[in-house]
C-alpha cells in the first residue's frame, strides 16, 4: 500500500486514478464525465494541472498571470514537464508543447499576425528551463527555440487540418 505523502507523484497518481475510474463510469454505467474546473485549486501544482492542457487563448493567459504571480507555480509546471521524456531535444519539445498546448492554431512564436505569442511568455521559459535541467540534451537555447518554432508552424497541419485544407 503507498503511504500518503505530499510528494507530487503521489497526487499524480491519485489524478490518474480518479481519471480512470471516471471512465471506466463513463464507459460502463452511461455516466458523462465530468466538466474540467475552471477555477485553480489551492495548492500551487493543482493549479498547474488543472490548466493544463491549454484550449483556449483566455486560458493561456490564465496560465500565465498564475505563472507570473508565483515561483513556486512555475517550479511545479517544470517539474510536470520534467517526465515527459524524449530521446533527442526535438522530440521532448514536441512532446512538452503536446502536454501543454491543444490550441496551437492560435499561437506563434512571435505573435504576429493576431496570435498569442509563445517566445515570451513565462511557459516558454519554463519550458527551456525545463530542457536545462535535463543535461543529457547538449543543446543551446538557439536549437531549443527552433524546434518550438518548428512545432508551432507546423500546428495547421495538426487535428485533420491538412486534410481540411485539401478539400
Amino acid at each position: 500500500m503507498i503511504e500518503p505523502t505530499s510528494d507530487w507523484r503521489f497526487m499524480m497518481c491519485a489524478y490518474c486514478i480518479t481519471l480512470i475510474k471516471q471512465l471506466f463510469l463513463n464507459i460502463y454505467l452511461g455516466a458523462s464525465l465530468p466538466a474540467r474546473e475552471s477555477t485553480p485549486s489551492t495548492s500551487d501544482e493543482s493549479n498547474v494541472q488543472s490548466l493544463v492542457p491549454i484550449n483556449s487563448i483566455e486560458e493561456f493567459h490564465t496560465l500565465e498571470k498564475v505563472l507570473h504571480s508565483s515561483e513556486e507555480c512555475k517550479q511545479s509546471l517544470i517539474k510536470f514537464l520534467n517526465f515527459t521524456g524524449g530521446s533527442k531535444c526535438r522530440e521532448a519539445v514536441k512532446r512538452m508543447l503536446q502536454k501543454l498546448l491543444t490550441m496551437t492554431r492560435c499561437v506563434n512564436f512571435t505573435g504576429k499576425g493576431g496570435k498569442a505569442s509563445f517566445g515570451p511568455s513565462i511557459l516558454c521559459k519554463a519550458l527551456f528551463d525545463n530542457i536545462k535541467v535535463n543535461s543529457f540534451f547538449q543543446t543551446s537555447e538557439k536549437e531549443v527555440e527552433e524546434h518550438v518554432k518548428l512545432w508551432l508552424r507546423n500546428a495547421i497541419d495538426r487535428d485533420d487540418g491538412r486534410n481540411q485544407r485539401a478539400k
